[in-house]
């Protein structure tokens, strides 16, 4: 037994939905270059964590609005998948940025105790 038909969506509805599919794609490849191209981790953890989350943002919003212009109801799916990204992202990029902050302390550390004399030598 198949699924039945669905009806395509309004003009307007495709219109947009592709407008965000484009924004969305867009910020994702920005966030991409952005990470290919610099060198620091702080650096590089801003692109992905503030541009690429805009463009799924952007992608989540789309399909909200096609699904409900397709099937008539709210689709709500999309919200918790944006609610689950909005607060994970902050919390995972500052336990990442804690890391790294404690990496170069160690690794200053290290530099400075190799350059003291060794005593009694």
């Amino acid at each position: 037994m198949s699924a039945p038909a669905l009806a395509p969506p309004p003009d307007w509805a495709a219109l947009a939905t592709a407008a965000l599919l484009l924004i969305g794609a867009a910020a994702t490849l920005v966030a991409a270059v952005g990470l290919a191209r610099w060198n620091s981790f702080f650096e590089r953890a801003h692109a992905p964590g503030v541009v690429a989350t805009g463009g799924l943002f952007a992608v989540a919003l789309a399909s909200a609005l096609y699904f409900t212009a397709l099937e008539g109801r709210p689709s709500t799916h999309e919200a918790l998948l944006l609610l689950f990204v909005w607060a994970t992202t902050p919390v995972s990029l500052s336990l990442l940025a804690r890391v790294d902050v404690h990496r170069e302390r160690r690794a200053a550390r290290g530099a400075r105790d190799e350059e003291k004399p060794l005593s009694g030598a």
